[in-house]
């Protein structure tokens, strides 16, 4: 289905949820602040690229990388496309990796069997 050669294209996307960390009581009462987090967002990244996503605190620097692994909660709009074809969850999964900053070894396993598993 998809080549060894990949391109990664990101078109007019855009991401809406919480902008600022919620207290216990502001998630009860459904109050916490929410906002647009990525605005138009358009990118084409080819395998063998590097690529540094760069910015200040609460740019939006998670979020985008959260938005193509599919992790986000909020609503989402736009395309983002793997080789033409629409990025979902088992896509990235079978295609892709994502390391989070706070991803420790677990003990037992192999960096590949974590890598897998997070």
């Amino acid at each position: 289905m998809i080549s060894s050669d990949y391109v990664l294209e990101l078109s007019n996307v855009f991401y809406s949820g919480q902008v600022e960390p919620g207290s216990c009581m502001q998630r009860l009462l459904g109050s916490i602040k929410t906002g647009v987090i990525l605005k138009d967002v358009s990118m084409t990244v080819h395998s063998g690229e590097v690529l540094a996503v760069l910015g200040s605190k609460g740019s939006g620097k998670k979020a985008l990388l959260d938005v193509i692994s599919r992790r986000v909660q909020g609503p989402t709009r736009g395309q983002i496309l793997l080789n033409n074809h629409p990025m979902n969850l088992s896509l990235f999964q079978q295609r892709c990796g994502y390391v989070t900053h706070k991803c420790d070894l677990i003990p037992g396993l192999t960096v590949e069997q974590t890598l897998y598993y997070t």
